[in-house]
């Protein structure tokens, strides 16, 4: 398909950090559901005692809105829900080991960070399946639940970033996008592969500047009116699911803000009790539920990323974001996808990266020249090879163009595919294998043997050619 949208999410998935998270805990092997789930839960619920010296080292990390929402979750413990007929010890259900005394969960304490742009989504273990899901649908993971290409190279980073995050320290939080350049640019990708929307939902928010009912609504018409521009008879299937999401967003909306006209509604005859009260209460529902399960998680991966600002002094949910710079210059640099959505994957290819490096300000980019291009592609082989066999040439650009950006110069996986097809006939060639590939397309494997990175230090030639970008 050339264009994908996330058609199914949950308000639990708002912090996509998470994500993060479970792609730590799992790997390039054939996983099963339940092995994952229970890894990825040993790491973000491991329990942190209150008066313990880890408890102790999480508290400076944390600001006073995070303190104030401790206490707060105390007194939620603590309060005798029910009165008379309350039979079940809250505070030992939700926050108190029988043997340990008080705890807290180690990812709630990492989302009360200063560092983290919300403190919204602290995930229950109960509900800890919804992430494994979700970095399905964004691309980390795939059907078998092992790491994808982009979900190894995205634990790569995070590895080489702290290659002792696994330990849980609290100055090391795998929930914090912002921490990284070279992340926020891949999880920007996988949301642009996966959810077409995201350009058309940052457009539709500068004009409303508010998070309104039909916000969602509205940019999912707008991506429609896109796509059936000059369409073709092969893109009949994508256009029908489109539209159905449309219908069902839209419905959402309309029956939200005709809750706000009327109130209330005519109840069925003889409805008493529950039955009453759905009547009255079905419209809101229906709009509530689009709104949180499917614009709010959105827009909070807009803030985790840096393309959304978020008020903490804000107490309404239709007023809590806001516009920045980034806002903006994301909507600029990607106007070609929304001029025509059915381009994201040239797109991808011949323009994401420099798209990037101009939504986040990165003043000293500039192209890189051929020795540039292929040093990275070497130094992005040793981070992400397979260990046994040839890897997928996609794989080790894409990392290079990371890496590239992190250091204030663009490169892109087109170019990065020609300066390496290049190379084959000169002198590096002997330290380059390649393997399979397809005429069609322009895929192929490879393998960069250790002495390529010496060789390009010692041979700088090309060094005046820009080539980073076409």
């Amino acid at each position: 398909m050339s264009v994908r949208i996330l058609k199914e999410l949950d308000e639990r998935q708002v912090r996509l950090g998470y994500v993060n998270c479970v792609v730590l805990a799992g790997g390039r092997h054939l996983d099963t559901r339940t092995g994952l789930r229970r890894r990825f839960d040993d790491f973000v619920f491991h329990r942190v005692y209150e008066g313990t010296a880890e408890a102790a080292a999480f508290l400076p990390q944390i600001d006073e809105d995070g303190k104030r929402a401790l206490e707060r979750q105390e007194q939620q413990r603590n309060r005798d829900r029910g009165g008379k007929k309350r039979t079940v010890d809250v505070a030992e259900v939700l926050g108190r080991d029988r043997r340990k005394g008080r705890f807290q969960y180690r990812s709630h304490l990492w989302i009360l960070q200063r560092c983290m742009p919300s403190h919204l989504g602290p995930l229950a273990p109960d509900r800890s399946e919804v992430f494994l899901e979700h970095a399905k649908h964004i691309g980390m993971l795939a059907e078998t639940y092992a790491l994808t290409e982009i979900g190894h190279v995205l634990k790569q980073l995070l590895l080489q970033q702290d290659p002792l995050v696994m330990e849980g320290r609290p100055t090391s939080n795998p929930l914090y996008i912002g921490s990284r350049l070279a992340i926020r640019a891949l999880y920007i990708w996988a949301l642009l592969e996966n959810d077409v929307l995201t350009p058309f939902l940052l457009r539709e928010f500068i004009k409303r500047r508010q998070n309104d009912p039909e916000l969602l609504a509205a940019a999912t018409e707008g991506l429609l009116e896109a796509f059936g521009r000059d369409l073709r008879i092969d893109s009949a299937r994508e256009l029908k699911e489109l539209r159905d999401y449309f219908e069902r967003v839209s419905q959402g909306a309309k029956a939200e803000a005709a809750s706000r006209v009327e109130p209330t509604r005519t109840k069925r005859a003889g409805a008493t009790g529950i039955a009453a009260f759905l009547d009255k209460t079905s419209g809101v529902r229906r709009g509530l539920k689009i709104h949180r399960h499917h614009a709010r998680p959105r827009l909070e991966h807009y803030v985790d990323l840096g393309l959304l600002g978020r008020r903490r002094d804000s107490h309404s949910a239709e007023t809590v974001y806001e516009p920045l710079a980034a806002t903006h210059r994301a909507v600029s640099a990607w106007q070609l996808i929304l001029d025509n959505p059915r381009s994201v994957r040239r797109f991808l290819d011949l323009g994401f990266f420099t798209s990037v490096s101009t939504i986040f300000d990165v003043r000293v980019a500039q192209p890189c020249s051929r020795l540039e291009l292929l040093t990275y592609f070497a130094k992005a082989f040793e981070l992400v090879s397979r260990e046994i066999g040839f890897t997928p040439a996609r794989t080790v650009s894409f990392t290079a163009c990371l890496l590239a950006l992190e250091d204030g110069r663009v490169a892109e996986i087109q170019a990065m595919f020609d300066a390496v097809h290049a190379s084959a006939k000169t002198a590096l060639g002997e330290h380059l294998i390649f393997s399979g590939g397809s005429r069609l397309d322009g895929e192929f494997l490879i393998r960069v043997k250790p002495e390529a990175l010496k060789y390009l230090q010692e041979h700088q030639y090309d060094t005046e050619e820009p080539t980073g970008t076409h």
